[in-house]
């Protein structure tokens, strides 16, 4: 008996070495990497969305893709695109491949389990080696739940995510069939203030008007207490320069919530988000500066 148990240890052994390769640790690098991979094709569809749109304004006509591949932007993010879905159908690709051959060790776990337990169920309860095989089986079984938990992982994506790469040629024939008509402008329905170029505009001027607020707030700071005369008027000019910031500010966060609607339909909702949000923090950096001086000059 103690022979028949040491040949299902070896066994065991040897798949144990096969079985340490699948672990949670790695199944889960497969999950992130599918997740980033996703994430990718969001953007890659907002930049398709984004080029379709310029293409139109640029005066490209037609509506095939053939169409608005002649426009080196589209072009461009259709490239981008294709990789980015590429890359998600071979990361799940390799989730599901990673997690099949974990299937496939904790079967052939079951299968040593089985055959170790019919054995031990011959013996007499006193036999030689049944302490050690009743051990081998509770080994068995905790490596079965492990890898049970590897397993697992194939079905902890999105069915969007899944799916995602089969619905990609319907994605990107809806994205070119609600192209707008031609030399139509993105966002037409907002007011002017929501257009890119003057929004870059508006951040750039924020920009420079915060700098102006942390420049004569330094310029305040230091000539305390040396001259209080100098640091008075240096924290007037940053106040003064703050509260036209806090005016672009306030102008475009109240606009920001009455269009809410529109900016949320627009094909470049995302570019007016990120641009009316770099005003915000332009104003939090000199708040943060106006407050530091004014606390220098209390100090005296």
């Amino acid at each position: 008996m103690l022979k028949d148990w040491e040949k299902f240890h070896s066994d065991y052994k040897k798949l144990k070495a096969t079985a340490d390769r699948y672990t949670d640790k790695v199944a889960g690098g497969h999950l992130k990497q599918i997740t980033q991979s996703k994430t990718a094709c969001d953007t890659g569809e907002t930049d398709l969305t984004q080029a379709v749109q310029e293409a139109r304004e640029a005066g490209v006509t037609g509506k095939t893709l053939d169409d608005f591949l002649k426009f080196k932007a589209f072009a461009a993010a259709k490239k981008k695109m294709d990789t980015a879905v590429t890359g998600l159908r071979d990361d799940i690709k390799d989730l599901t491949s990673y997690c099949g051959e974990a299937q496939k060790v904790s079967d052939q776990v079951v299968a040593l389990h089985k055959a170790l337990e019919k054995d031990l169920k011959s013996r007499k309860s006193f036999s030689d080696g049944r302490k050690e095989t009743e051990a081998l089986l509770a080994a068995m079984d905790d490596e079965y739940q492990r890898l049970m938990i590897v397993v697992a992982h194939k079905d902890r994506p999105a069915r969007t995510t899944l799916i995602y790469v089969d619905l990609f040629p319907k994605t990107l024939a809806k994205i070119i069939s609600n192209a707008p008509k031609v030399g139509a402008k993105a966002n037409a329905d907002l007011p002017d203030m929501f257009d890119l170029s003057t929004l870059k505009d508006k951040v750039t001027r924020a920009l420079t008007g915060s700098n102006k607020v942390i420049r004569a707030s330094g310029e305040a700071t230091e000539a305390m207490p040396a001259d209080p005369a100098a640091a008075t008027k240096a924290l007037k000019t940053a106040r003064d320069e703050l509260d036209k910031l806090k005016t672009v500010d306030r102008d475009y966060r109240e606009a920001a919530i009455k269009h809410h609607k529109l900016i949320e339909a627009a094909p470049e909702r995302a570019k007016i988000e990120k641009l009316v949000a770099s005003i915000a923090k332009s104003l939090q950096a000199a708040e943060r500066a106006v407050l530091a001086a004014a606390a220098e000059l209390k100090k005296g």
